[in-house]
């Protein structure tokens, strides 16, 4: 089932910066290719290597039913380029399509999908966003790595953004489903700011079978991912009762800044369960603070 939508040329190049953002529907969303298949309306031109540049799609399916359709993809151009449909393949949790030539990825304006191998009875228009080498816009970020739906507590969102701000954090993406809109008003001052960004994902039982791990839980783990590649240097997901709490350090990036001199390529870090109200001092003056750093 595929919902069209007709945009100008002008809404088309700025779309991805304000996909997603509340408030948005289902069909602005997702694209319904069938109850246990559906893609997100975004899409993004991976141009990290100039000889390896794909565009890639977040898609989910149930891989308990059968295989599902192929799905072809309808590049239309800026240009007077006649538009170029080309299969795709499943490809590290996404969906992507072969190595592009160069005539291939250029002046792209947005793409399509369809499952016939000619791209007729395409998709409404998923816009794209491009993915190449550049100045990082924050150092230090964070995401919830699921959708908060309606059964969530307010104090436990505001302690969450209160925390990650007072460690450094410029940038807090959070997901939300139906029912969930509350979580907009709560943080509207820190949104209005620009330090938080509420997304919808509205990921529910009447757009799938629900047969996903908390609603598409490895969706959202990718879409932050992709979401902010290049955006943000040192990117962390966790859920809303989890914080990074650096020890020897003022901030997180702090913290990043000093191990990043060591010639390691990863590190661990201790993991600690609190029990009852007793807090660390600096946890317990980050939540009583009404500072919008």
């Amino acid at each position: 089932v595929f919902h069209s939508s007709v945009l100008t040329k002008d809404e088309i190049k700025d779309a991805y910066k304000k996909a997603f953002q509340h408030p948005k529907n289902y069909e602005e969303l997702w694209i319904l290719i069938s109850t246990d298949y559906i893609v997100r309306r975004l899409g993004y031109i991976d141009l990290r290597q100039d000889k390896n540049t794909t565009i890639r799609l977040i898609a989910m399916q149930d891989k308990r039913k059968t295989p599902p359709k192929p799905l072809f993809m309808n590049v239309h151009y800026s240009d007077s380029k006649p538009t170029a449909c080309l299969p795709t393949k499943w490809d590290y949790g996404a969906l992507g399509t072969e190595v592009l030539k160069p005539d291939q990825y250029q002046s792209v304006s947005h793409i399509t999908v369809s499952t016939n191998k000619d791209c007729s009875s395409e998709s409404g228009v998923i816009p794209i966003q491009t993915i190449k080498p550049k100045e990082y816009d924050y150092n230090f970020g964070v995401c919830i790595h699921k959708g908060i739906g309606p059964d969530f507590k307010p104090k436990v969102l505001l302690d969450y953004v209160k925390m990650h701000l007072a460690v450094g954090a410029e940038i807090i993406t959070i997901y939300i489903q139906t029912g969930a809109e509350g979580v907009y008003d709560i943080l509207l001052p820190y949104i209005n700011k620009g330090t938080v960004e509420v997304l919808d994902w509205k990921l529910e039982p009447n757009i799938t079978n629900g047969g996903s791990h908390h609603y598409g839980q490895t969706g959202i783990i990718t879409e932050c991912l992709w979401r902010n590649i290049y955006r943000v240097k040192y990117l962390g997901m966790n859920d809303a009762d989890e914080f990074f709490i650096p020890v020897q350090h003022k901030t997180i990036s702090e913290l990043m800044s000093d191990i990043d001199k060591a010639p390691t390529a990863a590190f661990s870090f201790q993991n600690f369960m609190m029990k009852g109200n007793e807090m660390l001092p600096k946890v317990a003056k980050a939540l009583s603070s009404n500072r919008l750093f």
